[in-house]
């Protein structure tokens, strides 16, 4: 054979096993819309509509609905990704990593769960910074492991979040991390010397609202514009946190800034990072400040609430439609914004608050409703 001949039959090889790579992940996908296959997602056609939305769901005891997890073909298909320890329970493990996902997100679910496929998919704000990430469960030559992917939004808050809940699978045993094993053996020495005690770290972790209140002004502008206004909204919000920036607006700009996130919030289509720092402004200047509620604001807070309340399962999306933070956020303001109101229906108000009962999916917004419609009688 000579070498032209050998190199025909080295690219034939080659064709045949990458040709055979994209079929098995080309199987993977089956069955998904178009933006699913675009993420490289594969979702199953018969889910259960209720397991999407506890977590604790996600941990299915009979062998007859062991779920259908993603066997990559290649090393190359995954993106962040840990491997189990051996000893490791599938099904233990994805419940874990539902709650600790709750407990990132300061107790709230803001994610959708796909428990046939031990797949989760939700939005993460990390301090100025969000995005949509999707953690899943795989299998890949005999072992398990879970794998992280950016979907949209930051990278760097969809790391921040895979960096804690890695840190958090290895402090309960559920896979080793060598580097973290090597920092607690290490953890006595202090490399950069003591730390100064006089530092006031606030000075950089906020910024100072009182140094360009044109800024300030600019931001609350700024949410009405859906090419900014979602990093609008999340700087306001993250920097609400210091009293002094809160203080400020709260005295100068409070109404323009409850008008203009009312009016965002009730734009159709709008994400949840959106939905949930919407949610945190409303409800600091309904609690602080001195505004004016109208009738037409308090029924866009009721249809918002109520359009977060519940996962929309029929959707093509693989994104979550509910947000337990915005949705009860919105509800639980509801009776302050109705003391700042004017004449208000209350039959109507009521009969949102019902529906937002009946339909949502959550425990925390049910009490609330509940407690609302309770002051009520």
């Amino acid at each position: 054979m000579n070498i032209n001949t050998m190199n025909n039959t080295q690219n034939i090889n080659q064709i045949e096993y990458i040709n055979q790579i994209l079929e098995n992940q080309a199987d993977h996908n089956k069955g998904a819309d178009v933006n699913t296959r675009a993420a490289g997602f594969s979702v199953a056609d018969n889910h259960d509509p209720n397991d999407f939305q506890n977590p604790k769901k996600a941990a299915v005891s009979e062998s007859t609905n062991s779920p259908k997890l993603w066997e990559p073909a290649c090393e190359a298909f995954l993106d962040q990704h840990i491997f189990l320890s051996k000893d490791a329970d599938l099904q233990d493990t994805y419940t874990f990593i539902n709650e600790q996902l709750t407990n990132l997100s300061e107790g709230y679910q803001n994610y959708r769960v796909f428990a046939e496929e031990c797949k989760t998919v939700g939005y993460f704000l990390d301090e100025t910074r969000e995005g949509c990430y999707r953690i899943q469960c795989f299998k890949f030559e005999g072992n398990l492991g879970v794998n992280c992917t950016r979907l949209n939004g930051d990278s760097l808050a969809v790391c921040s979040l895979w960096s804690q809940l890695k840190q958090k699978l290895h402090e309960d045993n559920y896979y080793t991390d060598k580097f973290l094993a090597e920092a607690a053996e290490t953890e006595d020495e202090d490399i950069f010397g003591p730390e100064d005690d006089d530092l006031d770290l606030d000075s950089f972790k906020y910024l100072d609202f009182a140094r360009d209140e044109a800024f300030v002004s600019k931001m609350v502008e700024d949410i009405l514009d859906v090419n900014v206004g979602t990093h609008a909204l999340m700087l306001l919000k993250f920097n609400f946190q210091n009293e002094k920036n809160l203080q400020i607006v709260t005295d100068k700009f409070a109404q323009k800034l409850f008008d203009n996130t009312t009016e965002r919030l009730s734009e159709g289509n709008v994400p949840l990072p959106v939905a949930v720092c919407a949610a945190h402004i409303l409800t600091k200047m309904v609690a602080q400040a001195a505004i004016t509620v109208t009738v037409e604001q308090i029924s866009n807070i009721l249809e918002a609430a109520e359009q977060w309340c519940f996962e929309n399962n029929p959707s093509k999306t693989i994104v979550p439609t509910a947000s337990q933070e915005a949705a009860f956020l919105l509800t639980d303001l509801i009776p302050r914004a109705l003391e700042l109101s004017g004449d208000i229906d209350e039959n109507n108000v009521r009969e949102h608050i019902q529906d937002i009962q009946n339909r949502t999916d959550f425990d925390t917004i049910r009490d609330a409703t509940e407690a609302i419609l309770l002051a009520e009688n």
